[in-house]
């Protein structure tokens, strides 16, 4: 079971997360076993606490919040969506994360946990992220032809 952040049962106010500052996490859907020791180290070197990998492979369908209970799947396998969750991060952290993640590893897309998504199924975490995804590179490629950088 992880007990790093999440939030209090029944709650949805982003107020009621529940903190505990010496704990961290990352969920990860998508990613084989390979890639554990890399983004392990990675996140414990950036956080300078031991870091909890959790897999949320095979639990696709139930609530965030039941995946963290359980203390998740234990299977890392790969897959086409690669979702990297973090857990008790802070906002520092989150940033020294993801502008030294390993270039050896595949970028999945980042997410946090919130007081909103916690009580989500994964997979409707997966398509919500898979749309901001799409969106964000959309926007990102209508600007650069609007600059005229490509065409």
């Amino acid at each position: 079971m992880w007990t790093g952040r999440r939030t209090r049962p029944g709650s949805k106010n982003r107020e009621d997360l529940i903190v505990d500052d010496e704990m961290r996490g990352m969920l990860l859907h998508g990613f084989g076993k390979e890639w554990l020791g890399s983004l392990g180290d990675h996140a414990s070197a950036v956080t300078a606490v031991n870091v909890e990998v959790l897999s949320a492979s095979g639990l696709e369908e139930r609530a965030m919040s039941e995946i963290l209970d359980s203390g998740g799947s234990g299977v890392f396998h790969e897959t086409g969506a690669k979702v990297l969750v973090f857990l008790g991060f802070t906002d520092n952290e989150l940033s020294r994360f993801i502008d030294g993640y390993p270039s050896d590893v595949p970028r999945p897309i980042f997410c946090c946990l919130t007081a909103e998504n916690v009580n989500w199924s994964f997979d409707r975490l997966i398509v919500d992220l898979l749309e901001e995804d799409r969106y964000w590179k959309e926007r990102s490629k209508k600007e650069r032809v609007d600059q005229g950088e490509c065409s």
